[in-house]
């Protein structure tokens, strides 16, 4: 497949694969000789160098920590090799990730999984977008097509190879993958264009501004294609708007993100196939971090409508035995909002030691003209599910010492 891709301003960059060695024997005797500077963990990815950043994960254990350390197989696609890379999408880039399995089933619908446990919906993968879940309730998958950012807006990717149901939840069966945007503001604006073979085209453009102690990042696009076999087919209609403000002090941090996306095509979920038909999905988040708290409430809501048979045909009949049954619609228009609330705590009870616990709530509804009668809501009958969890966990070698040097003193 030919897909070229213009951007403006233009830039280059020397790939880090050639200059690790050199950057190896430069930097590496100096960190052992300011090793007690490094203690303190920066607030961003963005504030680590090429050698830190390859090093330091985040989404294993839900903390900063050396990836040597991690509990979990993860791989790491930093901002040098986004930009380095050919790609056009994140999926693309997670195939070049070991042990990750990506098949494109549909221009629309991408299935990824992990170790082998994949199949043409892609279920058993979770995705977090700055800590955001974004698998559809109403579908069980990723619609990977239509993610609110685009390439430009990513600074880094984490990948664990296995399951992490255990801090994530039961989505999160085979893999997670965990995308960190940028957050550095760039106050010049960047247009990309790109086309290609079988109806490809796409739009982006990005946007970083200042006011006062706020940084604010917008950007937004599109993009489509046609059917593999029958090209002049639309099959994939996307459109997209990233809206990302934060503020950062000595102490805390807040973060606010709005994500618009319109898209219109086929996928697949476990009942089989299904068509996208003006779907709008809308995701929220609001975050503060203070000292060892960090709470965020994350908002999403997916409206669209489902076609049964095509349009023109009247309702069919489900009879047995002569009895009238009931009829099946054309199309089934849903709407299906959730609500996420989370709370976690950080803090080391004992020198060398950290502890971290949380609890989470989650809301979800589903409202539709074409259902059974259920609950009444503010959206009229529907089906509502209550999620709630907590998590726990602990890190370090030193604390059966800490206990029995206590036990000693008391």
């Amino acid at each position: 497949m030919i897909f070229l891709q213009l951007a403006h301003p233009f830039s280059y960059s020397l790939s880090y694969m050639r200059l690790r060695p050199i950057i190896r024997a430069l930097v590496l005797p100096m960190l052992f000789q300011v090793a007690p500077a490094l203690a303190e963990e920066p607030e961003d990815f963005e504030e680590l160098d090429l050698e830190e950043l390859l090093d330091v994960v985040y989404t294993a254990s839900k903390h900063k920590q050396n990836i040597s350390e991690s509990p979990s197989a993860i791989t790491v696609i930093n901002r040098e090799q986004i930009e380095n890379t050919w790609c056009t999408d994140v999926v693309c880039l997670l195939r070049q990730a070991p042990e990750m399995d990506v098949l494109r089933v549909r221009p629309m619908h991408t299935a990824v999984g992990a170790r082998a446990l994949t199949d043409e919906t892609g279920e058993k993968v979770l995705l977090l977008i700055d800590g955001k879940e974004m698998n559809s309730e109403v579908f069980g998958v990723v619609i990977w097509q239509a993610l609110p950012v685009h390439l430009e807006d990513i600074e880094r990717i984490e990948i664990i190879r296995g399951p992490g149901s255990a801090l994530y939840g039961a989505n999160a069966h085979s893999a997670v993958v965990s995308i960190f945007t940028r957050r550095k503001v760039d106050s010049s604006a960047a247009v990309f264009l790109g086309t290609g073979e079988l109806g490809r085209h796409s739009l982006h453009a990005r946007l970083g501004l200042e006011a006062g102690s706020w940084r604010l990042r917008i950007s937004g696009g599109a993009d489509m294609a046609d059917n593999w076999h029958s090209p002049g087919d639309r099959q994939r209609q996307v459109g997209r708007l990233w809206i990302q403000a934060d503020r950062e002090s000595l102490t805390s941090k807040t973060d606010l993100v709005l994500g618009l996306t319109s898209a219109e095509g086929h996928i697949y979920n476990v009942l089989g196939p299904a068509e996208l038909r003006d779907a709008i999905i809308v995701d929220a988040l609001v975050s503060h971090r203070f000292d060892f708290l960090e709470a965020r409430l994350s908002f999403n809501l997916m409206k669209g409508i489902i076609p049964i048979k095509p349009e023109g045909e009247g309702p069919e009949t489900v009879k047995f035995q002569g009895i009238l049954l009931g009829r099946l619609p054309n199309h089934v228009p849903y709407i299906n909002p959730t609500v996420d609330a989370e709370t976690q705590f950080t803090f080391t009870p004992f020198q060398g030691n950290l502890l971290i616990a949380g609890a989470n709530y989650r809301w979800i509804g589903l409202f539709s003209d074409e259902t059974l009668p259920g609950e009444i809501g503010f959206l009229g009958p529907g089906v509502f599910v209550d999620h709630i969890g907590v998590f726990t966990s602990g890190e370090g070698t030193d604390l059966l010492t800490e206990a029995a040097h206590l036990a000693r003193v008391l």
